[in-house]
Parts: C-alpha cells; sequence; structure tokens
C-alpha cells in the first residue's frame, strides 16, 4: 500500500484569518452590536472559543440572538466575496509539489458545507491537481459530530483501513478525533485557528509550528 497523507484545508493550508473575522463583523452589524478588535477575536479563536462562546462571554447575549448570528453567519461564511480573502500559506505550493513527486498520495478533507464554492477556490488558488481525491464534505446531519462527518465521507472512497499507519495533518480538535477514528498518525499544526489548548495531547504523534518541521517529518518517511 502506497503511502497517503490527508490535508485538512482551513487553517492548515490555507491563512482564514481575514475570512473569519470579516464575516465576524458583518453578524455583528446585522444583530446591532460592535465587534470587537480583530487580534482580540483571533486570539479567542485560537484558543479554542467557538463564536457562540465569544457572544455570551463578551456580550452576554440572548439565546434568540446568538441564534440568529449562528444562522446568519452559516449563511455568509461560504460566500466567494468572502473565500476570495483566504490565502495560500507560502510554503504549502512548494511541499505539495515535492511530495507528489516522491508518488506520496494527498487527499484533502475539509469540513465545508458549499462544496461548488469550495471547488472553485480550490482550482483559483491552483492546487487541485496536487490531490488524489478532494473530499469537501457537505453540511454535517444533526446529530452527527464533525469528525464523524469526515470520517464517513472519507469512507465513501476508501477503506477504512487504508489510513491506518499513514499521516493526518490538520489543526483542529475535529482533525484529531478523526485521525484517531482513522488509525494515522495525526500532525497538529500551530498555524490555523484550531484548539490548540484543548487539544488531546494522546492522540497526536507531532506537533509543528511551521513547515520546515512538517516537511522534515514527511519526507522522512521511512
Amino acid at each position: 500500500m502506497g503511502k497517503k497523507i490527508i490535508f485538512d484545508f482551513d487553517g492548515t493550508l490555507i491563512d482564514i484569518s481575514e475570512r473569519y473575522y470579516a464575516v465576524f463583523c458583518e453578524c455583528c452589524a446585522a444583530i446591532n452590536i460592535s465587534p470587537l478588535s480583530k487580534e482580540k477575536y483571533l486570539h479567542l479563536k485560537r484558543k479554542g472559543i467557538k463564536d457562540a462562546q465569544i457572544l455570551v462571554q463578551e456580550y452576554h447575549l440572548s439565546s434568540d440572538r446568538i441564534i440568529n448570528f449562528k444562522q446568519y453567519r452559516n449563511s455568509i461564511l461560504e460566500e466567494s466575496r468572502y473565500l476570495d480573502m483566504d490565502r495560500l500559506h507560502q510554503s504549502v505550493r512548494p511541499l505539495l509539489a515535492e511530495l507528489q513527486e516522491k508518488k506520496y498520495e494527498l487527499v484533502l478533507l475539509s469540513l465545508r458545507d458549499n462544496i461548488n464554492n469550495s471547488v472553485n477556490q480550490l482550482k483559483n488558488l491552483g492546487i487541485s491537481d496536487f490531490f488524489s481525491k478532494v473530499i469537501f464534505t457537505g453540511p454535517v446531519p444533526v446529530g452527527q459530530s464533525h469528525a464523524d462527518r469526515k470520517y464517513q465521507r472519507l469512507v465513501e472512497h476508501f477503506l477504512p483501513h487504508d489510513f491506518e499507519g499513514n499521516y493526518y495533518v490538520g489543526d483542529t480538535a475535529t482533525d484529531i478525533e478523526a485521525s484517531h477514528k482513522l488509525g494515522t498518525k495525526m500532525i497538529l499544526v500551530g498555524w490555523g485557528l484550531g484548539e490548540m489548548e484543548k487539544a488531546d495531547k494522546s492522540k497526536i504523534s507531532f506537533i509543528v509550528e511551521n513547515f520546515t518541521d512538517l516537511r522534515k517529518i514527511l519526507l522522512s518517511w521511512p
């Protein structure tokens, strides 16, 4: 069996901070509250605090206003006008090219609702061809965890054991849980908007803070 690497998309391969803050600001305007500063908002996100928790913690909003905020956020987060704000991390393309040259099978697995906009974004970023399979999950059914949704969508295209002992690269607790279910070696990256402080260290093989260290791990694969 060839070597396979699963890559998460948001945060891991692309910088989503501008998009997330811009969407937060628009949603705040929609319910007539002043947004936090960008610095404070991103600091809270990197601590693993969801937008709904931020609204309770910082604004003490009622549940009805929080629901309105979340519904509006979900409706605009993956619009093309916002996806255009995302930026490919500088070292992504050279790394993917090198891995592809060494015959690694690369799979993109991302928790996205709007599949068409996401596919178009990937093409516009110029990295579609590096992946043997691109999987955007689509909406998560009520009652299903995000990790279970990622696992389910992946095993629609591969056998569950196909990834055992291979690598999963991501930045969130969802990625860690999905990796654990798949039996992969989890590489948690520190440059996304993931929940580094809440990460279950027992399920992580490596934590990296830069692409240089990520490259060393992936290319030293025996």
